[in-house]
């Protein structure tokens, strides 16, 4: 089973490797401020809150998040793993694609759950409508302070404004009455059409079982666009921004390493080096070309 699906990762890097995700209408977005500090790989433990909220840092950049509750008041829990990514990808190449708040979730439960790469199978459905609520209720602040420049930047926002999901678990293929449409929430769907980072889905559906694998290759996507000159950072920087649910960073290290490995067979024109105590990026070529990117935004 495992040089089976070695093989078929094997075939799906070669596949994205040979061709532009343009080229393959596989050009999907990401927004810059989940980029920068990004949402929990495991269900966050009590003592990895602080005071009930979740908090990622990245230097003097920060995403707090609070956990949302049900109808009788009751804690419904964070947001956190692969299914929040890939949802969160989905809105925001739909809204740039779209250029609209309102984001279609299909006619169907089955259609959704094809967009984001899921099986409409009992598990895989429950695990996503849990991680789609988490996400749809969870409040979140984006905060920016700069103690010797006596700044204070923030931006306190949920994802949605308004949903409505008609889905019935039982027959998942079955059209609905409704539309199922998440509005989003107005400043955080300017920051996705003011601040776009191009990403491959191709990559995103063969990296979809890591969330790690999922930060590392949006960070780096977003990172390489930019970069002028070579940048070494530590790991223990990096555990603080991508890997704090990771107890210990020789843990951490170890899973980002076997991730970088994956990212690379899809980007082997990425410019990385691993170190004892740190990662080397030098300037590569990005793995979505900006100056074609920027073109189709135009076009849509």
């Amino acid at each position: 089973m495992l040089e089976k699906n070695m093989l078929k990762f094997i075939d799906k890097a070669a596949a994205i490797v040979q061709d532009d995700a343009l080229e393959t209408d596989s050009l999907g977005f990401s927004a810059r401020v989940l980029v920068q500090a990004s949402l929990p790989h495991r269900n966050p433990r009590e003592k990895q809150l602080t005071n009930g909220r979740w908090i990622k840092r990245n230097g003097n950049f920060a995403l707090i998040m609070q956990q949302g509750c049900d109808i009788e008041g009751q804690d419904i829990g964070f947001p956190y793993g692969n299914i929040p990514r890939l949802i969160l990808a989905y809105f925001s190449t739909q809204a740039v694609q779209t250029q609209n708040r309102e984001i279609s979730l299909g006619n169907s439960l089955n259609e959704f759950m094809s967009a984001l790469g899921m099986y409409s199978n009992g598990r895989d459905i429950r695990r996503m409508k849990t991680q789609l609520h988490r996400l749809l209720s969870a409040s979140i602040s984006f905060r920016y302070e700069d103690a010797e420049e006596n700044m204070v930047a923030g931006l306190n926002r949920p994802i949605a404004r308004k949903y409505f999901f008609w889905w019935d678990e039982k027959s998942p293929t079955q059209g609905t009455l409704f539309k199922n449409s998440v509005l989003l929430d107005e400043e955080f769907y300017a920051e996705i059409i003011n601040h776009p980072v191009p990403i491959d889905m191709r990559a995103i559906s063969i990296l979809k079982q890591s969330s790690l694998a999922l930060d590392f290759y949006t960070w780096l996507t977003y990172r390489t666009f930019t970069l002028k000159s070579t940048q070494k950072i530590s790991w223990r920087s990096l555990h603080q921004q991508v890997g704090s649910d990771y107890t210990r960073l020789r843990d951490f290290k170890k899973k980002s390493c076997e991730a970088l490995k994956k990212i690379y067979a899809i980007w082997p024109e990425l410019k990385i080096e691993e170190t004892s105590d740190s990662l080397i990026i030098k300037p590569s070529k990005p793995h979505v070309s900006p100056a074609k990117t920027k073109l189709r935004i135009h076009k849509n």
